[in-house]
C-alpha cells in the first residue's frame, strides 16, 4: 500500500490558500502526525486526502490511483475515517455504531448477520471494550466513545486509518489508551494519519510529521520536522524539547515557555 500526496494546495472559494505545495508518502505501518495552529488546515487536509474536498492543485493517490476516481465502496473498504468523538452516534448502541463501519460492504437491502456481529465483537475485543457492546453511546465516556469510533473504522479491515484529533478532550489515561492503540495498529501494518494539538504526542508516536502554518508546510521524519525552531515558527511560542528516561522508557516532550509577541 502507498498513499501519496503530491504538490497539494487548497483554498476555499474567494479565500486565501489554506495550504500549498504539500507532498508526502505514507506506507504500511507508518504513523503520520499533522500539526499546526487553529485554522491552519489540518482537518481540511484530512478531507482532501479522503477525497471529500477537491484539491485546487496537486493530487492524492492510493497505489498510484487518483483517490477521487476510486469507487466509493472500494475506497472506504481500504481507508477508514475516525471523526472527533463529539455529538456523534448518540442514539445508537455501541454494537450498532461499530456495525455502521460495514456500510461499504453491505447492500441497502441486507442487514448485518451473525458473521458481521462477530466481526464487531472481534473489533471491540481487540480494543478492550467488548463489555460496552450493549450500552448506548450517550451513556459512555468520551474516551470510550473514541475507542468505539476506532472499532467502527477497524471492522472493515482498512489499510489506512485517518483520525481527526483522536486524543482531544480526553484525560491522560484515555489519551494514552488511544495513542497505544495507534502504536499497536501500526505494528499490524495499518498506516495511521492523525491531526493533533499535541506536538509531544507526535514526537512520541509518529515516525513522520507535517506542520501546517500560515500557508507554509514542513514535512519529513518526525525528529527533524518537530524541532524547537519549527514549533516557534508555527505556533509563535518559545519552546524547548526535553527527553525523559525512567530507566525503561525514553520520552520526548515539547514544553511551551512563552508567547512571542
Amino acid at each position: 500500500m502507498k498513499l501519496e500526496i503530491r504538490n497539494a494546495a487548497f483554498s476555499y472559494k474567494n479565500d486565501r490558500r489554506i495550504f500549498e505545495d504539500v507532498s508526502f508518502e505514507v506506507s504500511a505501518g507508518d504513523v503520520v502526525a499533522i500539526l499546526g495552529p487553529n485554522g491552519a488546515g489540518k482537518t481540511t487536509l484530512l478531507k482532501c486526502i479522503l477525497g471529500i474536498l477537491k484539491l485546487e492543485e496537486g493530487e492524492a493517490l492510493l497505489d498510484d490511483k487518483d483517490i477521487r476516481k476510486i469507487p466509493e465502496r472500494e475506497l472506504f473498504r481500504r481507508v477508514s475515517y475516525v471523526p472527533q468523538a463529539k455529538n456523534t452516534t448518540a442514539g445508537y448502541t455501541v454494537l450498532d455504531t461499530v456495525l455502521i463501519g460495514l456500510a461499504a460492504e453491505l447492500s441497502v437491502f441486507r442487514s448485518p448477520g451473525e458473521a458481521e456481529i462477530e466481526r464487531a465483537k472481534v473489533a471491540l475485543r481487540e480494543l478492550g471494550i467488548e463489555h460496552l457492546i450493549d450500552k448506548h453511546c450517550n451513556k459512555i465516556s468520551g474516551g470510550e466513545l473514541q475507542m468505539v469510533l476506532i472499532a467502527r473504522a477497524l471492522i472493515s479491515s482498512p489499510e489506512v486509518l485517518i483520525l481527526d484529533e483522536p486524543e482531544s478532550n480526553l484525560d491522560f489515561r484515555n489519551q494514552l489508551i488511544v495513542l497505544d492503540t495507534l502504536t499497536k495498529l501500526s505494528k499490524r501494518g495499518i498506516a495511521c494519519i492523525f491531526n493533533t494539538h499535541y506536538p509531544s504526542h507526535a514526537l512520541q508516536r509518529a515516525n513522520k510529521a507535517i506542520i501546517l502554518s500560515d500557508g507554509h508546510t514542513v514535512c519529513g521524519d518526525v525528529d527533524s520536522t518537530i524541532t524547537a525552531e519549527a514549533i516557534e515558527k508555527a505556533f509563535n511560542v518559545k519552546a524547548i524539547i526535553n527527553e525523559y528516561n525512567d530507566g525503561e522508557n525514553s520520552v520526548k516532550t515539547v514544553v511551551p515557555l512563552s508567547v512571542i509577541n
